[in-house]
């Protein structure tokens, strides 16, 4: 039979008050001296939001949000195309898309700061990608697609813009039927 041991809550309670208490006195020279400082948290906020932003126009088709994104001469490379300019990228979402549906879900992302003007970062994505039947009696197909962005930012006015973004598609798997 295991013997079960009692705690003293209250003991136990004071211990880690005090232990959080010692680790928020010794840690405040690591602030100071910039060791746990992040000049650039606003820098990899913006971009991050940049992200989210293209995900969100391309899932809507919205050209003119999606374009937004994106620096006047960027380029946009895809596993089975190449944009450069923004005028081309925009046209990429004016192109008519019957019956297809994309969600993208960010998962993991990092974005490392360069300079005050520039950034690059690296985005990770899974892509639910329905396309309707052609006709009334077939079933929509369904692909579940991974893969990871590879981006180049530059900060305008203080906004991060899309310079170079590279999709490299890891998995696609379509989904099996259900009954």
């Amino acid at each position: 039979m295991i013997e079960r041991t009692k705690i003293d809550v209250a003991a136990f309670g004071r211990w880690m008050m005090l232990k959080h208490s010692l680790l928020a006195v010794l840690s405040v020279p690591l602030f100071v001296s910039g060791v746990w400082a992040d000049d650039h948290a606003d820098i990899r906020a913006a971009c991050l939001e940049t992200a989210h932003r293209y995900f969100i126009a391309l899932d809507r088709r919205d050209p003119e949000s999606f374009a937004s994104v994106f620096t006047e001469n960027a380029t946009l490379v895809l596993p089975r195309r190449t944009m450069s300019g923004k005028d081309e990228i925009r046209s990429y979402l004016e192109a008519p898309a019957p019956g297809r549906r994309t969600v993208h879900h960010l998962t993991t992302s990092q974005i490392d700061v360069l300079s005050s003007t520039s950034a690059k970062g690296t985005v990770y994505v899974l892509l639910n990608v329905t396309i309707a039947a052609d006709d009334a009696s077939g079933s929509p197909q369904t692909a579940l697609v991974s893969g990871a962005y590879h981006d180049t930012y530059a900060l305008e006015d203080g906004v991060c813009k899309i310079k170079d973004r590279r999709l490299d598609v890891a998995i696609v798997n379509p989904v099996p039927e259900l009954p």
